[in-house]
């Protein structure tokens, strides 16, 4: 049986094909969205991101309405960047070898971390759409499987973004950040002048600020 976060019914938002619509939200935090929007960003279907708007919505992480149709005017809330971090995947598995080209991959962790100004707090993170997006990336680039994180390893988490390959916008580092309590205290910690910050504040802004959430692992 797959893990919850494989589940691509569109019941779950941050699930399967469902993540995609909470990032898009996320890494735009002053766009004010349509589900149709949404749909044709995402490559969801319209009943399906409509699905997934809504739960978001009854859940307090979206403000807006989605039954306003094209004059729904959606936006991801602060509430939604910790329900995110809160639901993240953990760690597939971890890559003992030489870390792929940013280009060749959709790149998170350490490498994205440091292209935007922020404390690298572990290893280089490769988003795969599938399990087996796996076998192909160690037949192509090359690197074993490992246990655990070490010394020149890298991390496969299963994360359906959709998003082409390359580095992760800054919205994901937060999303990985804010899923373990070291990486909270970065983000908490940011320069109010690095780009970290100013996106937070614009999430803060835009959608309004939770003052619960979830607790991270």
């Amino acid at each position: 049986m797959d893990p919850p976060w494989l589940d691509d019914t569109g019941r779950n938002p941050f699930a399967g094909m469902s993540w995609r619509l909470p990032l898009a939200l996320l890494a735009e935090p002053r766009r004010s969205w349509t589900v149709s929007e949404l749909a044709r960003t995402t490559g969801l279907s319209q009943s399906m991101a409509s699905r997934v708007c809504q739960t978001l919505v009854s859940r307090d992480l979206v403000t807006g309405s989605v039954s306003r149709g094209s004059a729904a005017s959606l936006q991801g809330t602060d509430a939604l960047l910790l329900d995110a971090g809160d639901h993240l995947p953990p760690p597939w598995a971890w890559v003992a070898g030489r870390t792929p080209d940013a280009d060749r991959v959709v790149m998170g962790g350490g490498p994205a971390e440091a292209a935007y100004g922020v404390r690298s707090t572990g290893e280089a993170v490769v988003y795969l759409r599938r399990r087996a997006d796996a076998r192909e990336l160690l037949a192509d680039w090359g690197g074993v499987l490992a246990a655990g994180p070490g010394v020149d390893h890298y991390a496969l988490v299963v994360l359906d973004t959709g998003w082409p390959p390359g580095l992760v916008p800054i919205a994901m580092v937060a999303v990985a950040l804010i899923s373990t309590p070291r990486g909270r205290e970065v983000l908490e910690d940011a320069d109010p002048r690095s780009p970290l910050a100013v996106w937070r504040a614009q999430l803060r802004s835009g959608g309004g600020v939770s003052t619960s959430g979830s607790t991270p692992r």
